[in-house]
């Protein structure tokens, strides 16, 4: 298996959580560009069956406000406890959003999101 210079994976998977149709099939795109590979759901719970798979995840890129059991920030603590080798990436729109409320270690986007931004990030080669 190749390994670029950050040490991903270019089959790493990336596990997309959006509510928004629109914006989950924009993301899932650009990921797909960037050379990763995409599972997208939109829920956390939703998110959490896909994690108890056997589909292993590299990142989790989650928008916090969202149906169902857990918003963004809880899923990002309960995968950042039960899954610690996942990155984590959490996006929102809201400007109240505290980072500190986010688990160690997780990065943050504000939407809109910087595509090259977001690409970096995923690569694990940017802190935002």
């Amino acid at each position: 298996m190749a390994f670029d210079q950050t040490g991903v994976s270019p089959s790493a998977k990336v596990l997309v959580v959006e509510d928004d149709h629109q914006l989950r099939r924009v993301v899932t795109m650009v990921i797909e560009r960037a050379g990763l590979s995409v599972l997208a759901v939109a829920n956390a719970d939703d998110a959490i069956v896909v994690l108890a798979g056997n589909d292993p995840v590299s990142v989790l890129f989650t928008d916090v406000d969202m149906p169902g059991s857990m918003n963004g920030i809880d899923l990002a603590h309960r995968v950042s406890c039960n899954h610690p080798t996942i990155r984590v990436i959490v996006a929102s729109g809201r400007s109240s959003v505290d980072v500190a409320e986010l688990p160690a270690g997780a990065e943050f986007f504000r939407k809109p999101y910087d595509i090259h931004c977001l690409t970096r990030a995923l690569y694990g080669t940017a802190q935002v």
